[in-house]
């Protein structure tokens, strides 16, 4: 159902199309538009290497440099000092004020939604607030508590934000509060955020699941019937935080008590990184594809793994996988286990318990018959992650309230 009232919406982000730095920039497009379509006249206020105005399929992009010790979209090696300087500014960027405030004023909206702060920073809300401007502000990560927005380190989780990260990110619980609103992809970015102290005092604090319509399943060949060894996928950036290395290592011991089976991996890394992994494994056990389409890739796997060692927001390629008929194996993660429902879409595991994950894949290679009985009811039960148009009217209804919050 289309709101009756029509907004005018200024998105806000660090980056926005043709500069997309992972999955919050592809659903912000896809919001965007989406809003767009339905009436709302619709802006982007985004960080970039120049000031400049441009507009991407019917959304204007204002583009602002970002005034900082360097532009932080192109991943590169930087120095520690240079770093730490960076992150320092960005904490509260008193630089990109004035320019924020400016298109704040030139564009008037009803409503302010930010998204990531990196490289624009709380500065956003702060002008917000100073010009009276409704604000929401969508969860995607970690980055009000923790400037690398994953709050892992050294192996292992962070319980807590660590000394470096509560001088840097000060500022933020107490401008939270002056929030309209918060929005967040999963319960469990929510609930780790209130725990910090962050939107204590928020009037609105409400969980809307990522959604977006994907193609239906293609028809598959009966598992059981094809007499061969399971295929299992990984697909995603090849990361330490995604979980790439323990599965490799896992996936070599599972090969060894089930032969046969073999790991399809889609993605990229830093060169030497790879480098390594390949070295993991003998190439009939795992072949490394590169980048891939999703929807083609699915089709060539029987079951979808997602490793993530860090508490992973809600990773799209989870229900994605199942939408296609891909029952996957989850780490107990994040939002992970908001999306997998055991015995019925595919199987979690406990990334700290070393075998589990072995475990796991050698269960999944020696009972293809409850591969084949998931695969039919797997994509009713991610239905709400695939129906794009009630989530905008629910973002709608979130920004008609924060308006009168």
């Amino acid at each position: 159902m289309e709101a009756a009232v029509r907004l005018n919406i200024l998105y806000t982000n660090t980056s926005y199309h043709p500069h997309v730095g992972g999955g919050a920039e592809v659903m912000l497009r896809a919001m965007a538009e989406g809003m767009a379509a339905r009436g709302h006249r619709v802006s982007a206020l985004v960080s970039a290497d120049a000031d400049a105005r441009d507009n991407v399929n019917g959304i204007e992009v204002h583009r602002l440099k970002q005034r900082n010790v360097y532009w932080s979209f192109p991943k590169e090696a930087r120095p520690t000092w240079k770093r730490m300087l960076w992150h320092g500014i960005d904490s509260n960027n008193l630089f990109m004020a004035r320019p924020i405030r400016e298109v704040m004023q030139q564009v008037k909206p009803d409503v302010v939604v930010s998204n990531n702060l990196s490289g624009l920073s709380v500065a956003v809300w702060q002008q917000a607030q100073r010009l009276g401007i409704p604000i929401v502000h969508v969860m995607h990560d970690y980055y009000l508590i923790c400037p690398s927005v994953t709050m892992y380190k050294g192996g292992r989780i962070c319980e807590q934000a660590c000394g470096t990260c509560q001088i840097f990110r000060r500022p933020h619980a107490a401008l939270s509060d002056k929030v309209s609103a918060v929005l967040s992809v999963s319960q469990s970015i929510l609930n780790t955020h209130l725990a910090a102290g962050i939107f204590k005092n928020t009037p609105i604090k409400r969980v809307i699941y990522n959604a977006r319509d994907l193609p239906e399943p293609a028809l598959r060949a009966p598992l059981t019937s094809q007499q061969r060894p399971v295929v299992f996928g990984f697909i995603g950036a090849l990361t330490e935080v995604k979980g790439i290395q323990p599965l490799i290592e896992a996936f070599v011991l599972a090969a060894q008590e089930v032969p046969g089976i073999t790991l399809l991996v889609a993605g990229t890394g830093e060169p030497g990184y790879e480098a390594q992994l390949k070295a993991l494994a003998p190439p009939n056990v795992v072949k490394f594809l590169g980048k891939a389409d999703a929807m083609a890739f699915f089709q060539q796997i029987d079951v979808c793994i997602a490793p993530s060692q860090w508490n992973d927001p809600l990773p799209g390629v989870v229900y994605e996988s199942i939408s296609q008929g891909v029952p996957v194996i989850g780490a107990k993660r994040g939002g992970i286990p908001e999306i997998i429902q055991e015995g019925i879409n595919g199987m979690l595991f406990e990334p700290t318990q070393p075998a589990a994950l072995t475990a796991a894949i050698v269960q999944a290679a020696r009972q293809p018959a409850s591969i084949e009985a998931m695969q039919p009811r797997a994509r009713a039960s991610v239905k709400r992650f695939l129906d794009f148009s009630q989530m905008l009217s629910e973002h709608e209804q979130l920004f008609e309230e924060a308006r009168h919050a």
